[in-house]
């Protein structure tokens, strides 16, 4: 599936943030896309400060990698499930 037909199918898009990928200009486009489309998107870090983030990101809730399983478990909890027949 393209990027792009996947953010708009997404309820939620989480964009894993490391050092590495701060220079990325393709998390800052997917990013902007998702948020252009009302996404709630989540900045993971990892090995990172909050407020080392890009300035799009700062204002947005961001969750430590090393707390994946809580935010999963709070994820499960938001979105729909997924339909099986698809």
């Amino acid at each position: 599936m393209q990027i792009d037909g996947a953010l708009r199918d997404s309820d939620e898009v989480i964009t894993l943030v490391t050092s590495n990928s701060l220079s990325s200009p393709w998390v800052s486009f997917e990013v902007g896309a998702a948020l252009g489309l009302g996404k709630r998107v989540v900045p993971m870090v990892e090995d990172l400060n909050p407020s080392q983030l890009p300035p799009a990101l700062l204002p947005l809730q961001s969750v430590d990698a090393r707390d994946l399983f809580r935010y999963l478990a709070e994820l499960s909890k938001r979105v729909k499930p997924a339909d099986p027949a698809i």
